[in-house]
């Protein structure tokens, strides 16, 4: 095996690692983005249950 041929080898190898490296935390960020979508979908029924649960289910809204 010639030294070209073992660089290219290495260099591919290295090219491997940075692209699984860069697809893991693509992955991470959009798991953190559905975690934080569901966390406010949560947030949003609580506040539809709160609103049924009081007198007369109206919600004052001040801008």
């Amino acid at each position: 095996m010639d030294s070209s041929s073992v660089v290219s080898q290495i260099t591919s190898n290295t090219n491997y690692q940075v692209q699984i490296a860069v697809a893991k935390k693509a992955m991470d960020s959009e798991r953190a983005q559905g975690d934080a979508m569901v966390e406010l979908i949560k947030q949003a029924a609580a506040v539809g249950d709160s609103l049924n649960a009081g007198g007369d289910g109206s919600l004052d809204v001040y801008a």
